[in-house]
């Protein structure tokens, strides 16, 4: 097999224990378990793998014995006696076909919406089932209403749709509620289901024994390991991918862009929206302050013994001070030694204090969202600056930290998804010690006119030669670097499977444009330069089509 024809997937008996192949967290622990993987294969993944989900799986391997399973006691917090019961626990649940449906998020999870109601989980994006059930994750109460933070959370985890969504997943259910993981997982490009019940492994186990046949749980059985807080709307950047619900910035560009003087948010109903004579956008009684007005983060500081974890996204998490003040408690009362932050952050202004309290927590995780460097930068994360995120990027990965990794991840749209190979490249050439050079990538669903899918067919193939070439240069210019390679390519493959998957719908393809160019002119903004490449293609390849509808009107004779 030659390097061009080399991807993640291609595994055979020519390679299966090759560990210079890039395989994902469960392909690796499919490799470990395979029954010929040998000892020598088994001690290097021990004493390399940063995944502790691999290197407990070497506890079903065949050749596991005492020697490996000291060596995994010293990479692991679990003593010798905790890890010989953990291979019994293990064997049992590898039998289980539920866990390939199972996601330990409703169990122990709970998601905050900007405005203060409750989610299920944030991957939640699209709506499912009749109005007022399971839209967007939303969690309802009883009595119909939306459950939110100003409720006593401990009496409400069986909502019916919690109940719904336990049960379909131990029923061994593919609930549509999911479905952006199930695609990410079916494109290859890992899901936030996997990464959850990496994490909290022993949650499987757990919601076997104590889950009710209804999906009912008790609190204290589970209770809340891992918040995704959203501390309102707040933001530094009205970026075009957004809108008033998650950034307050975009209010004005919003009455200017609709014609209309409120928004809709799911739970809330209509927000107005109020110009004042000084021409600021404002909303008055703001629900998306709700962190002020309920027990919410008080009764989280009440839960941080049992917290493991916090997500932090918005708006904009590191410019809110509700955020600075609890992560300042969890310091101050020696909780922030126990607890992982993970990130959401656009670096574009992060102020300077937080940098000393991240230091103080067992680790931070920070995901950069960063659509695109100079230009394409600025066009999408209006109003921000790239020479401002490049410096914040730029101290992350000089300061000293030990604790923090940093990745950029970008939503890949209409906008960037030919800029994402230019990126990659110059994430790859800057030589970062703390930054991943790989970018994580997500597929934007909406809005729909920016979702890749509705580009028309022509340059869809446009699009897929070029990633094509892109993956032949960079086997040309980095030959030896084969895992980084696979990677690489198994990313972007999730992009074009993604863009691929449906016919384009041609209203949301002229929807960029009339969109677009309404939001330019507010904002004294030009795509045609801004986004140069997308402008490049679209003449290319219409007037490639000019030319073969030329020809067959002369083949015909009508020309």
């Amino acid at each position: 097999m030659n390097d061009e024809e080399l991807t993640y997937t291609d595994i055979d008996e020519n390679n299966k224990f090759d560990l210079s192949v890039f395989r994902t967290s469960e392909q690796r622990i499919e490799m470990v378990q395979d029954p010929d993987c040998p000892k020598d294969i088994l001690q290097r993944v021990v004493e390399h793998d940063l995944d502790t989900s691999v290197i407990l799986g070497v506890l079903l391997a065949k050749e596991l014995d005492d020697e490996l399973i000291e060596a995994i006691s010293k990479k692991v917090d679990y003593t010798i006696d905790e890890l010989h019961s953990l291979k019994t626990l293990m064997k049992k649940m590898s039998d289980d076909k539920r866990r390939k449906s199972f996601c330990a998020v409703p169990w122990n999870h709970v998601s905050t919406n900007a405005s203060g109601t409750i989610r299920m989980c944030c991957q939640m994006i699209n709506s499912h089932g009749a109005e007022g059930e399971e839209s967007y994750g939303t969690v309802f109460k009883e009595n119909g209403d939306a459950l939110t933070t100003s409720d006593d959370l401990s009496k409400h985890r069986n909502s019916p749709a919690w109940k719904k969504l336990r049960k379909e997943m131990l029923s061994g259910h593919r609930s549509e509620i999911c479905k952006l993981c199930w695609d990410e997982e079916d494109n290859g490009i890992g899901s936030r289901r996997q990464w959850t019940n990496n994490i909290f492994y022993e949650t499987f186990e757990k919601a076997l024994i104590h889950t009710e046949e209804d999906g009912s749980i008790k609190h204290e059985d589970f209770p809340v390991e891992h918040w995704d807080l959203r501390f309102g709307n707040k933001c530094n950047l009205a970026c075009r991918s957004c809108g008033p619900t998650d950034s307050d910035l975009w209010y004005k560009d919003w009455v200017e862009m609709s014609g209309k003087n409120y928004f809709h948010n799911r739970g809330i109903g209509d927000v107005t929206i109020e110009i004042t004579k000084r021409g600021k956008a404002v909303v008055k009684d703001s629900p998306f302050e709700w962190f002020d007005k309920t027990d919410l983060v008080s009764n989280i500081k009440e839960g941080l013994p049992n917290i493991k974890r916090f997500y932090f996204t918005g708006g904009e998490p590191t410019i809110n001070h509700t955020h600075r003040e609890l992560l300042q408690y969890a310091i101050d009362n020696d909780y922030a030694k126990n607890l992982t932050l993970d990130y959401n952050t656009n670096m574009a202004g992060v102020p300077s204090a937080i940098f000393k309290q991240w230091k103080e927590f067992k680790e931070v995780n920070l995901g950069m969202s960063i659509d695109g460097i100079y230009e394409h930068f600025e066009y999408i994360r209006y109003p921000g600056k790239w020479k401002t995120a490049y410096k914040n990027m730029k101290r992350i990965d000089k300061d000293d930290f030990t604790n923090l990794k940093a990745s950029v991840t970008m939503t890949v749209s209409i906008m960037n998804v030919l800029h994402l190979l230019d990126m990659q490249w110059w994430m790859r050439e800057q030589n970062w010690n703390t930054i991943d050079h790989n970018i994580i990538v997500h597929n934007l669903y909406g809005p729909n006119f920016l979702n890749t899918q509705n580009i028309p067919k022509h340059m869809k193939t446009y699009i897929t030669n070029r990633y094509h070439k892109f993956y032949k240069d960079i086997r040309k210019t980095w030959p030896d670097d084969k895992a980084w390679l696979s990677l690489v390519e198994t990313r972007l493959e999730g992009v074009l499977q993604h863009m691929n998957a449906v016919e384009d719908d041609p209203e949301q393809w002229k929807l960029f444009f009339t969109n677009g160019e309404k939001l330019d002119k507010i904002r004294g903004e030009n795509w045609k330069e801004s986004l140069e490449d997308i402008y490049k293609m679209i003449k290319f390849c219409s007037a490639k089509e000019m030319r073969k509808k030329d020809v067959k009107l002369a083949i015909s004779g009508k020309k």
